[in-house]
């Protein structure tokens, strides 16, 4: 029996790939993993707290201005890219240097939801009166 300070409710039999019982030396080698498993391990609660892809995109659809300035972040890059290579006449080469805007677009876009968090961060202490 697993010693520990958790309760184990059961413990899950893994067949082993490639073993065989056959020639082993050890009497009662079984070719099985027993793992424990605790008791209430499937039925953790969620978390309360907000994860970082609600938070942006609950920023993005309440505020108008951000929605305007992420789509201009997006945006740009690839027009100034696509102008670039215009004017350079190599637009041959365009799909092997694209990842150039879109790691530009990324950088820019997660920049001002950072900055958006920020400001909203403090502007909820603000409220508080709760300097942090």
């Amino acid at each position: 029996m697993p010693s520990g300070d958790t309760p184990v409710e059961e413990i899950a039999r893994i067949p082993m790939p490639g073993s065989s019982t056959a020639g082993a030396s050890t009497e009662g080698a079984t070719g099985v993993l027993a793992v424990p498993v605790a008791a209430g391990a499937a039925a953790e609660k969620p978390s309360t707290e907000e994860s970082s892809t609600r938070a942006d995109l609950r920023l993005l659809r309440t505020e108008s201005g951000l929605r305007a300035r992420c789509a201009a972040g997006v945006l740009v890059p690839f027009l100034l890219y696509t102008v670039i290579l215009a004017v350079i006449s190599r637009t041959d080469v365009y799909l092997i240097w694209v990842w150039i805007p879109t790691v530009t677009a990324g950088v820019l876009v997660g920049s001002l939801l950072d900055i958006a968090h920020g400001k909203a961060r403090q502007q909820g202490t603000n409220q508080s009166g709760v300097d942090r």
